[in-house]
């Protein structure tokens, strides 16, 4: 099959799973499994930048249930709710890994969250999933050799996409100094190029703690 044919049959797939989910809708809540005290961090810091904590206060709609976890996953998806778009989105439900994203109302009914997590939820997590899966193979490339690999941006992807991962990455970790005018990586002077830099740059710092090559 060829490169543009591929293409197509990609771009295809990624259309149907976006209408098997075309709410779009996505929460951040806390992970089950995580100490209560990294949850108590997590919230600290979600209460300090989100939208408000206020609810879940004592004798506040939100403050039932009384426990760290649920208190601290609302404290989170109001932190999400707030960031999701901006520059640093891409993290805005890491919370030192204590936080997940789940594809359905987290308590619809008084269900829990874990009961709808990104494992239990299974139709709409694998559309989810497959959908940045998908946006990987558009918008950036792992380049594999002799053991090696390098992540940089696609070729084919659209400009405003590229420089969008360019901005998340030189302001979540990457190192973009050198891709500065006079600096030793400014040239080739093109979006590409500077996107490539910042992709692999990131990748490399973070790839041991669970970071991927997609910056879509």
């Amino acid at each position: 099959m060829s490169s543009a044919m591929l293409r197509i049959v990609i771009a295809l797939l990624f259309f149907t799973l976006v209408l098997q989910n075309s709410n779009g809708a996505d929460w951040c809540v806390a992970r089950p499994d995580a100490p209560e005290a990294e949850l108590q961090k997590g919230m600290d810091y979600a209460c300090q930048f989100g939208q408000t904590c206020s609810h879940i206060r004592p004798g506040e709609s939100c403050y039932l249930p009384n426990t760290v976890k649920d208190h601290a996953s609302y404290a989170y998806n109001s932190y999400y709710q707030t960031h999701k778009f901006g520059p640093g989105g891409g993290k805005a439900c890491y919370f030192n890994g204590t936080g997940m994203y789940v594809y359905s109302d987290p308590k619809p009914n008084g269900i829990e969250p874990e009961k709808l997590s990104v494992y239990s939820s299974l139709g709409r997590t694998m559309s989810a999933t497959m959908i940045k899966m998908v946006l990987a193979l558009l918008f950036v490339t792992l380049v594999r050799s002799d053991g090696k690999e390098w992540c940089i941006a696609n070729s084919t992807c659209p400009d405003p996409v590229l420089q969008h991962g360019l901005n998340w990455a030189c302001a979540n970790g990457a190192d973009c100094d050198k891709t500065l005018l006079g600096q030793p990586c400014f040239l080739p002077n093109s979006l590409k190029d500077h996107a490539s830099y910042a992709y692999n740059s990131y990748y490399k710092k973070f790839k041991t703690q669970g970071a991927t090559c997609n910056f879509a």
